[in-house]
C-alpha cells in the first residue's frame, strides 16, 4: 500500500508509524504490522516520532495514548494535512480533535489490521 500523506520527494514514503513507550506494545505490534505486509517505523517517545517525521512521511500514525500531545497532533496535521491518526486506548485527550481514529485496549491485531486498512 502506498503512503498518501506525502507530497515532498524527498522524505522516505511508508504506510504506518506506530508511537508508544511500551516495548511489551511496540514490538509485537510492529511483528504483526509488517507480517501484514505494511511499511512500519517504531519509535518508542514523542521526541522520536518528531524526528522521524522530519525523514518518513507516513499515511497513518499509530499513538499511543498520552505518547503524543493534541497539540503535537495538530502541528503534524500542519505538515501532512493527509495524515490519519489512529489512538490506541481512550478518547479522553483527543476527542476535540476532528478526523482522530480510535481502537480499545488491549489491542486486538485483527481489529487493529481491519481498522488500518478502512482508513487508508
Amino acid at each position: 500500500m502506498p503512503a498518501k500523506a506525502c507530497t515532498n520527494g524527498e522524505l522516505n514514503k511508508i504506510d504506518l508509524m506506530l508511537v508508544t513507550n511500551d516495548e511489551m506494545l511496540r514490538l509485537p505490534t510492529e511483528r504483526v504490522l509488517r507480517a501484514e505486509n505494511f511499511d512500519v517505523v517504531s519509535v518508542n517517545s514523542r521526541d522520536n516520532a518528531l524526528f522521524m517525521l522530519n525523514r518518513y512521511c507516513p499515511s497513518v500514525i499509530i499513538v499511543e495514548n498520552g505518547a503524543i500531545s493534541p497539540r503535537d497532533i495538530e502541528n503534524i496535521r500542519m505538515k501532512y494535512p493527509a495524515v490519519r491518526i489512529l489512538i490506541t486506548g481512550e478518547d479522553s485527550d483527543y476527542k476535540d480533535l476532528e478526523d482522530i481514529y480510535f481502537i480499545p485496549k488491549p489491542l486486538n491485531y485483527a481489529k487493529l489490521i481491519n481498522k488500518i486498512k478502512l482508513i487508508l
